[in-house]
């Protein structure tokens, strides 16, 4: 019923140079990760045990400094919203950690616009522009949705000031998108929360 009620579809807009559309097409979203019920789990109990199941992008732990457990609270940390995209066709795993392939582009700041709440469905959607400055034309086929978060209250050696970064849903793209050297590409992830299953 979860997998259900919690929908993606990707939106993805290629322009040139002078702000010329090339290319737009949409496609629906299936990839939740386990990280991201993993948190959803820790959110509805309580518990900090799932945290152990969380893999951030480097491939350890996130419990391994639990928020929760050395900070405290929210106060001590900044959470923020991103997306990434890259280059590889490799099938989507529930255990993905990171994308296969990330390709680093310059990119703006993630917007996210307010959440709108219809008695059965509530959506939202978060977007963020690519320019592909990496010297070559490049093929994606890939994208990844990640919440980071920048720990602060860390005051040790053991602990320092740390970003822990962790990927949330992970598409392989079932139409790879062409960008061209100084293109650019916009990505919207819209989600929507469907709720006339529940009564």
């Amino acid at each position: 019923m979860i997998k259900n009620m919690f929908g993606i579809n990707i939106s993805l807009e290629v322009r040139d140079p002078e702000g010329n559309v090339t290319h737009k097409h949409s496609e629906p979203g299936h990839s939740w990760v386990k990280n991201a019920y993993g948190f959803l789990l820790t959110g509805l109990s309580g518990l900090t045990a799932p945290l152990s199941e969380i893999i951030i992008t480097d491939a350890t732990t996130f419990s391994s400094d639990t928020i929760s457990g050395i900070c405290g609270g929210s106060d001590e940390s900044i959470r923020t919203f991103l997306i990434r995209v890259g280059t590889s066709a490799t099938a989507f795993s529930y255990s993905d950690y990171d994308l296969v392939a990330h390709l680093d582009l310059s990119s703006t700041d993630i917007n996210i616009s307010a959440a709108e709440y219809d008695t059965k469905v509530w959506t939202s959607s978060q977007t963020q522009v690519f320019t592909n400055d990496s010297g070559a034309s490049q093929t994606i086929t890939e994208i990844g949705y990640f919440v980071s978060y920048y720990i602060t209250c860390h005051s040790s050696t053991t602990y320092p000031a740390s970003t822990r970064t962790t990927l949330l849903a992970r598409d392989v793209l079932s139409s790879s998108v062409s960008l061209s050297q100084y293109y650019s590409l916009t990505v919207h992830y819209n989600f929507t929360m469907d709720l006339s299953a529940v009564d």
